[in-house]
């Protein structure tokens, strides 16, 4: 079964995305799969491996988890497990990535604002170890600088995506610009599954989990 699967740092509109797909491809017999049970595990775990080694039993026990309970679909949209995909199910040769980004300060921005507008986010940043790479417990609240670091971590993190997957033959990378503007996303929906989907401008200019 053909699989594509969108990786991203967050807040590259990865939501809206899920949405607009969920809407276009489910009635054309492809799910949508948009953060699953052990997602947040996987967030934390695959940072953790992304600073030290990755250990490919553990993403494979908590990926084969998930398809376990539901992340079957054709479309995995899900920041959180982007760093924690087993190599075994990624070099599949009916399985695409599509490595979505935005600037790393626009990364930044909008991460920092989220976590000032959502409770839940900002104890996750400040509480939860590894929430994101390189950033410590607490800093996102105390130091004055933190919108700073986000960049850092954006640019870390799409690097890792760059180096680790960037070889593979069904690696795809389009900006958020690029993914919201133009017909790139169905391009590559008519590349993978061979399924003609039209998008208007009005519905990727509608924006889901909003702070920019």
């Amino acid at each position: 079964m053909k699989t594509l699967i969108i990786i991203s740092t967050g807040r590259c509109g990865t939501k809206r995305i899920s949405e607009i797909l969920q809407q276009k491809l489910e009635t054309k017999g492809v799910a949508v799969s948009h953060q699953r049970p052990l997602s947040r595990l996987c967030n934390v775990l695959g940072h953790v491996m992304m600073l030290s080694a990755q250990i490919e039993w553990i993403k494979e026990f908590l990926f084969h988890y998930q398809l376990k309970n539901g992340l079957n679909g054709s479309v995995i949209v899900d920041p959180l497990t982007s760093t924690c995909i087993p190599d075994s199910f990624v070099k599949k040769k009916d399985v695409h990535l599509l490595h979505l980004y935005r600037s790393n300060e626009g990364f930044a921005t909008s991460m920092f604002r989220l976590t000032r507008r959502k409770r839940s986010s900002w104890i996750a940043h400040n509480f939860i170890p590894f929430w994101q790479p390189g950033l410590y417990l607490l800093e996102n609240a105390l130091n004055r600088g933190a919108e700073y670091k986000y960049a850092m971590i954006s640019e870390r993190k799409n690097a890792f995506f760059s180096e680790r997957y960037g070889s593979l033959p069904n690696y795809h990378k389009l900006s958020r610009r690029e993914c919201f503007q133009g017909d790139h996303l169905s391009v590559l929906i008519q590349k993978v599954f061979n399924i003609t989907i039209s998008l208007s401008e009005e519905e990727l200019k509608i924006k889901s989990n909003q702070s920019s």
